[in-house]
Order: structure tokens, then C-alpha cells, then sequence
């Protein structure tokens, strides 16, 4: 009985010598980052862990989708006024950032998908008006998808710009609050969609205009008529969205 448990604790001693063997070969490899379990991966030639990168890769999937559907939704849009060939702009080999799309002649335009809307759009607005400068053109326009919203509804892209393409009525409805902003905007009890347009103004920050893609339809038409452009410091006495 003595000499089976003498055997028994031996083979137990030896187990627990090969798992400390094993675990500092893990150890060991995950330093110099050629281990691909427990978390620890390559860093690749990125120099980013792989797990870092899909969740990059994820993201761009995710872009790559939005632009693709907001293409066809501008498209679809506006058929009358899109360039002969709408297309994406693709970043390979781009010393300047142009837009994410190549719809109109002229404006540029950034799409964003983000789960926080407000921020999306501020981001998206403010974008597109320096790829504007990047292309040359007088407009820009952020197309900001609205996540769980129907393909159907005709709210489920919103616009935000800090350049409407035609004058705006003195009269239109300003607030500081960007939930508010989108709420105004995507409001169906409300006013018909093609009068659907709010400035959101912020101390310290450019205006942003948020309309639906309705009322940024028949404004860019008329520009696109009348080759008429303002700025948004031409807006005087804004009436305020009730808070």
C-alpha cells in the first residue's frame, strides 16, 4: 500500500511538474507575442493584436455598409441631380480627403453610422465641410444613418451641414440641444417632412443644420436651379425650438 501511494505521489509530482513546464512555455511565447490563445496573439504586421484589429475590421465593415446604402439612398433621392456615375470614394492611395461618396458635382459628403446620433452628425457635419475644402466645392452634407430604423421610413438617414445650400428662412427653429435638434427633424406628427430643418447652435462651435433628407432635397434642387449659395452667419433673428 506504502509503495502504491509512493507511486501514486510521484506521478502527481511529475503532472504537476510538466503543467509548470507548459505554463511557462505559454508564458514564454506570449512575451514575444507568437502565442494565439488565452488572449495573446501576434501583433502582425500592423503591429496591432488581432483581436484589435477585427474590432477595426468590424468598423470599417460597418462603414463600408452604411456608404454603400447611403449611395443608393441619394441616389434615389435625388436622381435628377446625382453625377452621371455615383460612386464611393475609396481612402487607397488619396493624399486629400475628398468625402466618403462621389454623388454631386458640387458637395461633399461624409457618411456616418454611429450609434450616438447627435454626436454622428456634429462629426459628419463638421467633416464633410473640411473634405469640401479638400475637393473644392461650395457644399457639404453629413449623412447620418439612425440605427434600428426601418429601411422604409423616410427618416432613417438624417442630414447635418454647416452649409445649406439656399438661404434659410429667418424664421427656423434653433436650439443648443442635439437630441432635441433630432427629434425636431425626425418628428412624423409633425410638420411635413420637406420643412423639417433646425439649427443646432452651440457656444464656441460652428452651427450645424439638421434637416431631413426631404427638406435638404428641395433646397439643394433650388440651388441647383438658381446657383444659389449663402452662408449660415446670413441667418438672422432664428425663432427658438420650444425646450
Amino acid at each position: 500500500m506504502c509503495q502504491d501511494r509512493g507511486r501514486t505521489n510521484g506521478t502527481n509530482a511529475s503532472r504537476r511538474r510538466r503543467a509548470r513546464a507548459r505554463k511557462e512555455d505559454l508564458l514564454s511565447r506570449a512575451r514575444v507575442g507568437t502565442l494565439g490563445v488565452f488572449g495573446v496573439v501576434s501583433p502582425g504586421r500592423s503591429g496591432a493584436p488581432s483581436w484589435q484589429r477585427a474590432g477595426v475590421n468590424r468598423q470599417k465593415m460597418r462603414g463600408d455598409k452604411a456608404e454603400r446604402e447611403a449611395l443608393a439612398f441619394l441616389t434615389a433621392l435625388t436622381p435628377d441631380l446625382v453625377v452621371p456615375c455615383p460612386q464611393r470614394i475609396l481612402g487607397l492611395g488619396r493624399h486629400l480627403d475628398t468625402g466618403d461618396l462621389d454623388v454631386y458635382p458640387d458637395v461633399a459628403v461624409q457618411v456616418k453610422a454611429f450609434s450616438n446620433v447627435v454626436a454622428g452628425a456634429r462629426l459628419a457635419a463638421v467633416g464633410a465641410a473640411a473634405q469640401a475644402v479638400n475637393r473644392g466645392v461650395p457644399l457639404s452634407v453629413g449623412v447620418v444613418l439612425r440605427p434600428r430604423v426601418a429601411r422604409s421610413r423616410t427618416d432613417r438617414w438624417i442630414i447635418a451641414t454647416t452649409t445649406w445650400p439656399t438661404l434659410l428662412d429667418p424664421g427656423v427653429a434653433v436650439t443648443g440641444n442635439g437630441g432635441l435638434a433630432v427629434a425636431w427633424v425626425t418628428d412624423q406628427a409633425g410638420r411635413p417632412s420637406a420643412e423639417r430643418i433646425v439649427v443646432n447652435r452651440r457656444s464656441g462651435t460652428v452651427d450645424v443644420v439638421y434637416a431631413h433628407p426631404d427638406a435638404w432635397a428641395t433646397a439643394y434642387r433650388a440651388h441647383r436651379a438658381a446657383a444659389h449659395l449663402v452662408g449660415m452667419s446670413d441667418v438672422v433673428a432664428p425663432q427658438s425650438v420650444p425646450e
